[in-house]
């Protein structure tokens, strides 16, 4: 990953370097009761400069909450080891 505009305000963009498709990680985040919102949904043209990157906003996420938010996005972001969904477990 690489992050960037952090020092935009309350938010951040989170560039991933992966094959899943923005669509793919959506579906797989819904999956494990997370809303991603994509550049891509901001644009008003199609553009693979906006692939792949989350807009992740935390103005309100409380700091005792975010072990379990990384946790919830280390597992929509991993890469299944098999062809099957992969499971998502809420610590």
């Amino acid at each position: 990953i690489q992050i960037t505009e952090q020092g935009a305000g309350l938010y951040f963009l989170l560039h991933l370097d992966t094959a899943q498709t923005d669509d793919s990680l959506r579906k797989q985040a819904a999956a494990a009761g997370v809303r991603l919102g994509f550049l891509s949904d901001y644009a008003g043209k199609s553009d693979s400069a906006f692939a792949h990157t989350l807009v992740v906003n935390y103005a309100g996420l409380s700091p005792d909450r975010l072990p379990d938010a990384i946790h919830l996005l280390e597992c929509v972001f991993s890469e299944p080891e098999s062809d099957t969904n992969p499971t998502f477990v809420h610590r």
